[in-house]
């Protein structure tokens, strides 16, 4: 049950965080995700396993073109 509820909270983050990021284009996309990834590891808040976790939660909403791009960008940020 308290899984459940993590899981509820993490689809609603990201819902949010999807609003928040509707209108960029992809190249804007990409340069807010680079940015924010160079700040998380550099003050501790993003790791490998965040990374991770985050690319599972993401990957079954992607079609193969944006797996294979979150592939890339994850293994050019690791």
């Amino acid at each position: 049950q308290a899984k459940q509820k993590v899981q509820t909270e993490d689809m609603r983050g990201f819902e949010q965080l999807i609003n928040n990021y509707s209108n960029y284009t992809e190249e804007e996309l990409i340069q807010e995700f680079l940015k924010l990834t160079k700040e998380g590891k550099k003050n501790g808040t993003l790791n490998t396993e965040n990374l991770k976790k985050l690319s599972e939660t993401v990957k079954p909403m992607l079609n193969e073109q944006q797996k294979r791009m979150l592939e890339m960008y994850l293994n050019y940020i690791s």
